[in-house]
C-alpha cells in the first residue's frame, strides 16, 4: 500500500514531540512493508543529515519551504476570502503548495493519505481517497489553555483562535474517514468525542532499544550522576516555560531548605531568555542535545511539574525507559497510566513535590524500586511497534472499506 503522509514540518531532528510521533511512524510504516511518500512544509532548510535520516524510510520526499512574509499574504487572502480558519490553520496554508500537492496525488495515485496534525487538513479536506487525520493533541483545549495564562493584551487574540480551533477540529474531523489523538484524556477534550465514532486513541511510543542507560555505563555497570534534577523539554514552550518557572522559583527553595546543595539541569531546544536567566551555581541550563540521553543519564530525578499540558509527555516514557524514576503531576500521569508509588511518584503542590523530591533523594533503594518498575512498565505498555500497528489496523480496515466492488 501507497501512503502519502503530509506534515507541517519536517519530521528529523526530533526536538519537538509531534516530530518524534510522525518520525517514528514513518519508520514503522516503512518496516511493515508500506510504501512510504512524504510531503514536508518547513520555515528552515533542511539539512542533508536530516533529510537522509527521513529519508532511509520514504521512497519520495517533497520539502515545501514557507517564509514569514508568505504566512502573512496567507493570512491576509484568507480574511479577504471570508474563510474563518484558525490562525494555526492559516499559517501553514499556501495556494501554490496546494496546487502542487493536488499534482503529487494526481502523478502518484497514493491509496491513503495521511494527514498529521489539524493544521494540515485544509490541504486535502475535499479529496474523496481514503484519509486520515491525526489530531495529535487536543489543541484548542491546549490554545484556550494558553488564553488563560497570557498577558492581558494578547488574551483576546488566543480566545478567539481557541473557539475557532474548536470549530475547526469538530468540523474538519467530519471530512475524514477517521482520525486520531494520543490519549484518552485529550480525546475526552474535543467538544465532539462523545459522540464521534471514528476519533480513536493512538499513544505515543518509546524506543525502548535506544533508551537504554547500558550506553552510558561504566566498567562497574554504574553510571555518574552531576544533577539530583533534570527537567526535559522545547525550552521555548510555553507549556514547559510555565513548568521550569514553577520548578524553579516554587519548588527547588523548597528542596534547597534541607539540601543545600541540590543542582538542577534544564535541557532541551530553545531555551527562552528567561529560561537562560534562572542559571546559577545549582542550576545549569543546556540548549539543544544531539542526543537528548546524556540529560537522563546524569540526573537522579526527572521532575516534571506540568498542570496544564495537553498530550502525552514523551519526556516521562523516556526518563521512565532509561531507569530514571520521575515526580510528576496526576493531570500528566493520566495520560499514560502508570501506578502511583510503584512506577512513578505523583504531586499536585509544591509542598507535596519538594517531599517527593526528598524521598526519592534520600533514599536509594525507593530509587531503585520506582526507576525498574518504571522501565517495565514502559516496555510492557509503550512500543512504537505497537501503536503503530494499532493505526494500521485503522488505516487497513478503511481504506479496505472504500474500495470499489
Amino acid at each position: 500500500m501507497k501512503i502519502l503522509v503530509l506534515t507541517s514540518r519536517f519530521p528529523y531532528p526530533l526536538e519537538k514531540g509531534d516530530k518524534l510521533r510522525i518520525y517514528y511512524q514513518i519508520r514503522e510504516l516503512h518496516r511493515a512493508g508500506y510504501e512510504v511518500q512524504l510531503v514536508s512544509l518547513t520555515e528552515e532548510k533542511v539539512k542533508k543529515v536530516d533529510y537522509q535520516q527521513v529519508k532511509a524510510f520514504c521512497s519520495k520526499i517533497s520539502v515545501f519551504r514557507i517564509t514569514r512574509f508568505s504566512v502573512f499574504i496567507h493570512a491576509v487572502v484568507n480574511i479577504l476570502k471570508g474563510i474563518k480558519r484558525p490562525f494555526q490553520v492559516a499559517y501553514f496554508y499556501d495556494f501554490s503548495i496546494k496546487n502542487a500537492i493536488d499534482q503529487i496525488i494526481e502523478t502518484e495515485k497514493p491509496d491513503h493519505i495521511h494527514c498529521h496534525l489539524a493544521r494540515m487538513s485544509a490541504y486535502v479536506e475535499h479529496k474523496t481517497l481514503p484519509k486520515t487525520l491525526d489530531f495529535m493533541d487536543a489543541f484548542g483545549a491546549g490554545t484556550m489553555r494558553r488564553a488563560d495564562i497570557s498577558p492581558f493584551y494578547i488574551r483576546p487574540f488566543w480566545r478567539i483562535e481557541a473557539r475557532l480551533m474548536q470549530r475547526y477540529e469538530q468540523d474538519i474531523a467530519s471530512k475524514f474517514d477517521f482520525s486520531t489523538i494520543i490519549s484518552t484524556q485529550d480525546k475526552a477534550r474535543l467538544p465532539f468525542a462523545a459522540t464521534s465514532k471514528t476519533l480513536h486513541v493512538i499513544p505515543n511510543g518509546v524506543d525502548v532499544d535506544f533508551f537504554d542507560r547500558s550506553d552510558f555505563q561504566n566498567q562497574n555497570n554504574t553510571i555518574e550522576k552531576k544533577y539530583d534534577i533534570c527537567f526535559v523539554g522545547n525550552l521555548g514552550y510555553y507549556s514547559n516555560v510555565e513548568a521550569v518557572r514553577f520548578l524553579i522559583q516554587k519548588i527547588v527553595p523548597l528542596v534547597k531548605a534541607q539540601k543545600p546543595d541540590v543542582t538542577v539541569l534544564l535541557a532541551g531546544a530553545r531555551p527562552t531568555s528567561e529560561i537562560w536567566g534562572f542559571e546559577n551555581d545549582h542550576v545549569k541550563v543546556i540548549g539543544w542535545l544531539d542526543d537528548i540521553r546524556e540529560a537522563y543519564a546524569q540526573s537522579r530525578i526527572l521532575v516534571a511539574p506540568l498542570m496544564h499540558g495537553i498530550g502525552q509527555q514523551n519526556k516521562i516514557l523516556e526518563a521512565m525507559a532509561m531507569h530514571v524514576p520521575v515526580v510528576t503531576t496526576t493531570r500528566v500521569n493520566n495520560a499514560i497510566g502508570s501506578t502511583s508509588e510503584k512506577d512513578i511518584l505523583l504531586a499536585d503542590t509544591e509542598g507535596v513535590f519538594a517531599e517527593q523530591i526528598l524521598r526519592l533523594l534520600q533514599d536509594i533503594d525507593l530509587q531503585k524500586v520506582i526507576s525498574e518498575n518504571g522501565r517495565i512498565f514502559v516496555q510492557e505498555n509503550y512500543s512504537w511497534q505497537h501503536s503503530t500497528q494499532l493505526f494500521m489496523d485503522l488505516l487497513n480496515e478503511k481504506t479496505l472499506e472504500k474500495q470499489p466492488n
